[in-house]
């Protein structure tokens, strides 16, 4: 049984990097009925309209990110393939490398540090205008607004150290940071409902992500942060402009990735009031939840991706990228079938399951979720060459679906937002497997 178990656990490649991010995915579904069922019970409908919105909104950070997390990513691990941590927990190893990577690394904290201010002026004041225009449960938002908004502000300046963390292949380290991060999350809302504190549950729960962030940092990798802090940022101007032309296809698609995952909630809500859209949300986080936890296994590999690029073993990873692929995509069909099947299973025996939108809702939603995996899975392994050739594809792919979910939303409800959704991905497939292949391609000759 056990040599069963093992090769079991072989074909499906679970590593712990792997084993972290599937644990972080599971208590985000399994704590999801939890978080509606307290939401549900002990807020009101427009405080739970509310509740929605705000992390809705505040996804809008991503237009002042302008995907340069990722881009930290792909370029430390670059610099990274020349390094190695000591057992200080210091970086050594050639000594332009390091240099390269402390100084991005400073610049980064630099940058975050603003994007910190921006994301308070500007999303937390947008955030505030569209509320108040809502009119949402009145003058009872704005307090645990702005407490999200700042402890939110908190966070984004500590995420630059952990793209570097993983670039620098401390992939177990990072994920198992955001799995505590999500379980904090969610202890943290539990806790702070129950108490009475309705509203202020979204900024409680950002604030345990940040006591989890800060703690691991400062505890585990106080010599990194020392040396990164040490640290100059002699050479930004050359390393801006080595990032730039990376970055701002990145910016792109991380803008298109917006319309792409987190229009529909707001949507849906706005044209047929919060209880569809809380359908619509319910519905939409299973997908994200189906997607998160099989792409756990190409976003661990990116780190290895680049660093094998750097040394040019393409035969290697072209290997590693099959298998990857090969599992991410199986997971993702069995998983989209469980996920049709349970919710047809929770709405014949179970009142909970009307909170899910209807089947045939589930199943575009499910078909458009494998596609994308495979867009996924391609996108990593070409961003890991510190190019992005699907900037153009994924703008495309959000003005389609914002428009799809304009057209067909608006005259058939979220039924005709998730055909349009099924539609778009499945038919930018065939385009995203064309540029995969001849980038590939052309860039090993």
């Amino acid at each position: 049984m056990q040599a069963l178990i093992q090769r079991a656990r072989t074909w499906v490649g679970l590593d712990r990097a792997i084993l972290f991010n599937l644990v972080g995915r599971v208590w985000s579904l399994l704590s999801g009925p939890v978080t509606l069922f307290l939401v549900g019970t002990r807020l009101s409908e427009s405080e739970i309209g509310l509740f929605y919105n705000f992390f809705g909104i505040l996804s809008l950070q991503v237009f002042l990110e302008l995907g340069l997390g990722q881009c930290l990513v792909q370029f430390a691990s670059h610099e990274f393939a020349h390094l190695r941590f000591r057992a200080d927990g210091t970086l050594e190893g050639e000594a332009s490398a390091r240099d390269r990577l402390l100084a991005m690394a400073r610049l980064a904290l630099n940058w975050y540090a603003v994007l910190a201010g921006l994301l308070i002026l500007l999303v937390g004041g947008g955030g505030h205008w569209f509320l108040s225009r809502q009119a949402l449960g009145g003058a009872v938002w704005v307090g645990p607004w702005w407490a999200l908004i700042v402890v939110a502000a908190f966070n984004l300046m500590t995420q630059p150290l952990w793209f570097m963390l993983e670039g620098c292949n401390q992939v177990v380290f990072v994920n198992g940071y955001r799995t505590f991060a999500q379980i904090a999350t969610g202890l943290a809302m539990w806790t702070t409902i129950l108490l009475g504190g309705r509203l202020a549950a979204n900024a409680s729960g950002m604030a345990g992500a940040v006591v989890v962030s800060l703690s691991l940092l400062l505890i585990q990798r106080r010599s990194f942060l020392r040396q990164v802090l040490g640290h100059s940022a002699r050479g930004a101007t050359a390393l801006l402009r080595e990032i730039w032309p990376f970055q701002w296809r990145m910016a792109l698609s991380s803008a298109s990735g917006y319309l792409i995952f987190s229009l529909f909630t707001p949507a849906i809500t706005w044209l047929y009031g919060l209880e569809v859209g809380g359908r619509m949300g319910m519905t939409w986080q299973l997908a994200s939840a189906l997607s998160m936890a099989a792409s756990a296994w190409v976003s661990t590999k990116a780190p290895r991706y680049g660093m094998l690029i750097s040394q040019r073993r393409f035969a290697e990873l072209d290997a590693l990228a099959r298998q990857v692929m090969i599992r991410v995509v199986s997971l993702g069909v069995i998983g989209a079938v469980v996920m049709v099947a349970g919710v047809a299973w929770l709405k014949a025996h179970f009142a909970f399951g009307q909170r899910f939108l209807d089947l045939p809702s589930v199943a575009f939603l499910a078909l458009a979720t494998v596609s994308n995996l495979v867009m996924v899975s391609q996108a990593f392994y070409l961003r890991a060459h510190k190019r992005e050739p699907f900037v153009w594809t994924a703008v495309a792919d959000g003005l389609l679906v914002a428009l799809g979910v304009a057209t067909l939303g608006r005259a058939y409800g979220p039924r005709g937002a998730c055909l349009a959704y099924a539609i778009i991905q499945t038919a930018l497939l065939p385009f995203s497997t064309l540029i995969f292949r001849t980038c590939r391609c052309r860039w090993h000759a």
